[in-house]
């Protein structure tokens, strides 16, 4: 009996209740393991299953270990395990939304993160953008691009691994890249994950999502202390891809076990908590004191603005402005943003997520065409520097040169911030290359509607 071990030493070892919390209309399904003094949350990977996966012996011991020494908040993502499903599968931002949902969910503010295989792409962008949350993060076997590219080559190509995965999904077959050394015996296992975790056809629209990542550009901005796992034999993720990640990240320390695999509850998991513990141990560090953050910055400017004044006059034009800034600050609200400015003719506004601010500055160019006022928007997602209630740096300054570019009724955005927008319900065209007031490089910009 696969519990039979709990039920002779400690009823109470038993996995905990599933708990729901709601997010963007979505029900989210979670477990809270131990009591400890500090809260770590566990960012799942691919395909995760909180009832499925506590049947398994090796899982149930490396959580109950984990949860001597934190608090574990551990979920399934929205559209798959017991969260709510639908066809679709959530981008970065939404992944980085279940979250804070469980977070809010248990009443915690500040948090250490665990980030498994494509969640530890997730977790390092999140502590970028909420660094006051974010104690640390630990990635285990991560991925900072999921597809080879001509700049990238430490994967595989799309179809190779759509080919490896969805005709084959449900039969177990994954459990020889994921856990070869606990195969075959470990297929049926793996079968039942598989197929309890999600269809085929969901696993193609995870997987498809997933090509669009890149997190490469967002790894100069995580400013929290970083431990980067990684098994040697991991057939899933080589190790090269590890490596990578504790190259980039300034804060980082990086451990690489012999064996394991991909799954870290197959690897050496007394030696893999006792290393997140000691690290966290010897970092634990002020995050308030933090004043920069991953951000997505938007600028916005009313076309023709002078000319518009002349024709209508001062008072009138007067009038114009108040409203164009009620329906700015309404909707930069609504999207979860943040109104750093308005500037006479425009404004500049942050929001914790490209989709959000993609979302507004769309709903902000049909509102305002509404009062007969045409914008032009510029986005970009970077770093800024905090200055009071302020922000200042290159990221900003890059936005408003976009924004430059960008003709009546136009979204322009940099290809850092369309790396982030996969998964979202927007319609993306490249807009060229582009030498920028400036910046000595030329950049690529797309148009977002």
């Amino acid at each position: 009996m696969i519990y039979a071990r709990f039920w002779v030493e400690d009823l109470t070892m038993l996995p905990p209740e599933i708990k729901f919390t709601e997010k963007d209309g979505f029900s989210i399904a979670y477990q809270v393991w131990g009591t400890g003094p500090e809260t770590l949350i566990y960012v799942p990977g691919m395909v995760s299953h909180l009832d499925v996966s506590a049947e398994s012996q090796h899982y149930l011991d490396w959580l109950m270990l984990l949860s001597k020494h934190f608090k574990v908040i551990i979920f399934d993502k929205r559209g798959q395990g017991l969260s709510d499903r639908d066809a679709t599968a959530p981008g970065v931002e939404q992944r980085m939304d279940d979250i804070d949902a469980v977070a809010a969910a248990e009443g915690v503010d500040k948090f250490y993160l665990f980030g498994y295989s494509e969640g530890g792409s997730i977790s390092l962008v999140y502590a970028a953008t909420h660094p006051k949350k974010v104690m640390g993060v630990t990635v285990f076997a991560g991925i900072p691009k999921f597809i080879n590219s001509e700049d990238y080559n430490l994967m595989s190509d799309a179809d190779t691994i759509l080919e490896g995965f969805v005709p084959n999904w449900g039969k177990g077959l994954s459990g020889f890249l994921f856990c070869p050394q606990m195969m075959p015996h470990a297929q049926k296992e793996m079968s039942k994950l598989e197929r309890m975790v999600c269809s085929p056809r969901t696993l193609q629209n995870v997987l498809e999502t997933n090509f669009k990542v890149d997190v490469r550009n967002a790894l100069s901005s995580v400013e929290v202390p970083c431990l980067i796992c990684h098994a040697r034999d991991d057939r899933a993720v080589p190790v090269a891809n590890g490596r990578y990640f504790a190259d980039k990240i300034k804060n980082s320390k990086y451990v690489e076990y012999p064996s394991g695999g991909h799954f870290p509850h197959f690897g050496n998991i007394t030696q893999i908590v006792s290393d997140i513990v000691s690290f966290f141990d010897e970092t634990t560090q002020a995050t308030g004191q933090l004043s920069k953050s991953l951000t997505t910055v938007l600028f916005t400017d009313i076309v023709s603005s002078t000319e518009k004044m002349l024709a209508m006059g001062d008072r009138e034009w007067a009038r114009k402005i108040i409203e164009h800034d009620q329906i700015v600050s309404t909707l930069v609200a609504r999207f979860n943003g943040t109104l750093i400015k308005n500037t006479g003719d425009g404004s500049l506004c942050v929001f914790d997520g490209p989709v959000r601010a993609s979302k507004c500055a769309i709903e902000l160019r049909n509102q305002l065409s509404s009062i007969g006022l045409e914008i032009r928007c510029g986005l970009n997602f970077g770093q800024v520097e905090w200055v009071e209630s302020d922000v200042i740096g290159k990221t900003v300054n890059l936005s408003a040169r976009v924004m430059d570019l960008a003709k009546a009724n136009q979204i322009f955005a940099t290809k850092d911030t369309i790396d982030v927008l996969a998964g979202a319900d927007l319609a993306i065209s490249s807009a060229g290359t582009f030498q920028l007031k400036g910046f000595n490089e030329e950049w690529e910009i797309y148009e977002v509607s």
